[in-house]
C-alpha cells in the first residue's frame, strides 16, 4: 500500500473511530508519527471525493492537522495486520524490571524468574518488550529481527512438612502465557488469588538480548522480586 502512502514495518497511531454520519459508514483516523511527510491518498483521504460529499459543518468536525487522516474502517483492516493496544494504568503500580536474555537458557527453566507475591487477589497484567532491534534490521537489510519472545505465569507450589525450599527447576502449575511471538512486545493478563507466583520472560534458546518486565496487579496487591 504504498502507492496509496503506508510505509511497511511502520507503526501509526489510532486517534479516534466515528461514523462519517448516523448509521453511515465507520472510519477510523490515524496519525503518521513523521508529521506530513506521507499520509494515506485513498479513501476518505484529505481532499477525497467522500469527505467532499459531506456538509461544510461535518467536513468542519473532522478536520485533521498535518500528519493526520481519515481512513475507511474496511481499508484499515485490509492495510495493517497487526494492533497494539494500551492500557493506562491508575491502581496497584508494582514497577518497571530491566533485564538480559545472556544466551545461556537452554530449557524453558534457565529463563529468568521473579517471583509475585500476591496479598490482595486482583488482575495481574504483564508485558514483556525485548530491546529494540531497528539497527540491525537497518544493517542487514532484513525485514524483521525481532527475537520470539514468551511471557510464563506458574502458581509456585505449597511447601509441604519435611520440604527443602522449593527449587527453581518445579516452580509449579501453570496459570496463564502469552502469545510466542517475533515481535517487539507480548502481553500476559490472568486472574490471580493471593498466593506466590513465578512470572518467566522467555527468549528464543541462545539468544542474547536485554528486556524489560512490566507488572502490575489492578484492584490488587503484591510484591516482586528477583527468584533467579
Amino acid at each position: 500500500y504504498e502507492s496509496l502512502g503506508i510505509l511497511g514495518q511502520h507503526a501509526y497511531t489510532v486517534m479516534e473511530v466515528r461514523e462519517a454520519a448516523r448509521g453511515a459508514q465507520r472510519l477510523v483516523r490515524l496519525r503518521n508519527p513523521w508529521g506530513s511527510w506521507q499520509e494515506w491518498r485513498g479513501a476518505w483521504s484529505k481532499g477525497s471525493m467522500e469527505l467532499a460529499r459531506l456538509s461544510a459543518s461535518r467536513r468542519a468536525e473532522m478536520a485533521t492537522t498535518e500528519g493526520e487522516w481519515w481512513m475507511a474502517y474496511s481499508d484499515f483492516l485490509r492495510v495493517f495486520t497487526s494492533l497494539s493496544l494500551c492500557h493506562p494504568l491508575t491502581d496497584g503500580s508494582i514497577g518497571v524490571l530491566q533485564g538480559e536474555w545472556d544466551g545461556t537458557e537452554i530449557g524453558l527453566l534457565d529463563n529468568p524468574q521473579y517471583l509475585v507475591k500476591v496479598t490482595r487477589a486482583g488482575l495481574l497484567r504483564a508485558a514483556l518488550s525485548q530491546r529494540g532491534r531497528r539497527q540491525l534490521r537497518d544493517d542487514l537489510g532484513a525485514g524483521n529481527t525481532d527475537l520470539p519472545i514468551r511471557l510464563i505465569l506458574l502458581k509456585r507450589r505449597r511447601r509441604r512438612p519435611g520440604d527443602q525450599r522449593p527449587s527453581v527447576s518445579t516452580p509449579g502449575q501453570m496459570v496463564a502465557e502469552s502469545l510466542g511471538v517475533a515481535g517487539r512486545i507480548v502481553t500476559l493478563r490472568a486472574w490471580v488469588e493471593t498466593g506466590n507466583y513465578i512470572l518467566l520472560p522467555s527468549v528464543q534458546r541462545g539468544a542474547s538480548v536485554a528486556y524489560c518486565l512490566r507488572l502490575v496487579v489492578q484492584g490488587g496487591a503484591a510484591r516482586v522480586s528477583q527468584h533467579k
